[in-house]
């Protein structure tokens, strides 16, 4: 994975973990629809 990948999920995750259970089911609903409904779905299976 690319540096700014690395840095960029880090800062995500860092941003995640400041909110509250209700606000991360909030913003994962909505970006897991968009991930299956665009197939940026591929993206990440394909850095597992």
């Amino acid at each position: 994975m690319s540096d700014f990948l690395m840095k960029w999920f880090k800062g995500f995750e860092t941003g995640i973990n400041t909110l509250n259970q209700k606000e991360r089911e909030k913003i994962f609903y909505k970006c897991g629809g968009n991930c299956v409904d665009t197939g940026v779905i591929k993206v990440y299976e394909k850095l597992l």
